[in-house]
């Protein structure tokens, strides 16, 4: 799995976190969304599975709202405008990880118009339901940071790599989802 970060990330050395001159698979805000990816995925599995609809509008829009910092920060940094330290990189990150799931999800698993509302579970029934995957991957993303311990920082490096596997499977599933639903779209025509 280490061989697939290259193809996903610059890990510059500069720009990635180190341990006892280890460095981390992934540079500060790559690893910020997929400890974020790893927070929601737990998140979801612990609070009632994966068979969910799309959050509701208030949540949407919360969610929203944690992704522009990656937006902003990241084009800011792409474009020199300013340079921003790890620490941060890797919260501008974990936003945009804990909110992807929670919108893939439920379309991967076929419930974004459900006939039936009442049968699915919401990913996020409310904008504060978005404190308990975003307080584990504050925790996540506070070890990664902080850690003086390897076990700690080879946990998180594992973490990521699930983490990657099971937003990889879930996109894979996502464009699935989505080519079926074209395709009975155009039956239907």
């Amino acid at each position: 799995m280490d061989r697939l970060f290259p193809f996903l990330c610059h890990q510059l050395p500069e720009r990635t976190p180190h341990l006892a001159g280890a460095a981390f698979p992934l540079c500060f805000r790559c690893s910020g969304t997929y400890l974020g990816l790893f927070a929601a995925y737990l998140y979801l599995a612990c609070s009632g599975g994966f068979k969910r609809s799309l959050p509701r509008i208030p949540a949407l829009i919360a969610g929203s709202v944690i992704m522009l910092p990656f937006l902003i920060d990241g084009w800011a940094n792409t474009l020199h405008w300013w340079d921003t330290p790890g620490w941060a990189r890797l919260l501008t990150g974990l936003g945009q990880g804990v909110m992807l799931p929670l919108l893939l999800v439920p379309i991967a698993s076929g419930n974004v118009f459900p006939d039936d509302w009442a049968r699915f579970k919401h990913a996020l029934p409310s904008a504060a339901a978005l404190a308990w995957p975003l307080a584990l991957a504050l925790g996540l993303g506070g070890a990664l940071i902080f850690t003086a311990s390897e076990a700690v920082f080879h946990a998180l490096g594992i973490a990521v790599q699930f983490a990657a596997l099971l937003f990889f499977a879930n996109f894979a599933l996502t464009l699935l989802r989505l080519g079926r639903w074209a395709q009975s779209r155009r039956r239907a025509a």
